[in-house]
């Protein structure tokens, strides 16, 4: 009984963070979509940071996305 709803909570968990890391590769690629594209940030930004910062979160977000994609290839492997 105590190990079915141990294993319960460790899948709804694991649920989640998989919807969270989705949701974050998203936020990374549009936020990092807006510094590069649109001159929104001009004001306070110069146009090197603002171009480093988007390049920056651009490479994050597509790493991100792999490593979700090779985590579900594994995942489905073993399964």
């Amino acid at each position: 009984m105590q190990k079915e709803i141990k294993d319960k909570w460790k899948n709804t968990l694991h649920k989640y963070m998989k919807i969270f890391s989705y949701v974050m590769v998203f936020f990374y690629l549009i936020f990092s979509s807006i510094l590069l594209l649109t001159s929104t940030f001009s004001a306070t930004l110069m146009p090197v940071q603002r171009y480093s910062v988007g390049g920056m979160l651009l490479a994050y977000g597509l790493f991100r996305a792999y490593r979700i994609y090779k985590s579900n290839k594994e995942s489905d492997n073993e399964e």
